[in-house]
């Protein structure tokens, strides 16, 4: 009788852990599917931005004003400021050297995402198709 429930038993396991990996691996396909249907989909349905919209138009004087810090510090950096072994006293100079790296890298990231003019309809309407601009 203990050899028949023993049986039973290791046959409800066996078929438990097939259930398991049944489960589990129908788990694993569906997170794979939904990964791939937002790398496909996820970003690209934000829509593109406008070129005449607030932000652009704001974030164009943003640029203005770091080309015009960057024009007159590069060269004063360069040319008049020694590197120094004290820690303290070059910080703020690589500080705003990398605020400024990252405002230009933030820029390519708006500039591929605004709005191109269609030059089939000679800049009437922009394309908005992310895979065009």
């Amino acid at each position: 009788m203990q050899s028949i429930n023993m049986r039973q038993n290791r046959s409800r396991t066996n078929i438990s852990s097939a259930a398991k990996a049944a489960r589990s691996s129908t788990l694993m396909r569906t997170c794979e599917i939904y990964a791939a249907k937002y790398a496909r989909n996820g970003f690209w349905n934000l829509p593109a931005l406008k070129p005449g919209s607030l932000f652009v138009m704001r974030w164009q004087t943003v640029m203005v004003v770091a080309m015009i810090a960057v024009a007159l510090f590069v060269p004063y950096d360069t040319a008049f400021l020694v590197p120094s072994l004290v820690w303290y006293e070059g910080v703020i100079v690589f500080i705003m050297n990398r605020l400024l790296d990252i405002l230009f890298l933030l820029d390519m990231a708006v500039t591929m995402n605004t709005c191109i003019p269609d030059p089939k309809t000679r800049g009437a309407t922009f394309i908005s198709n992310r895979s065009k601009i």
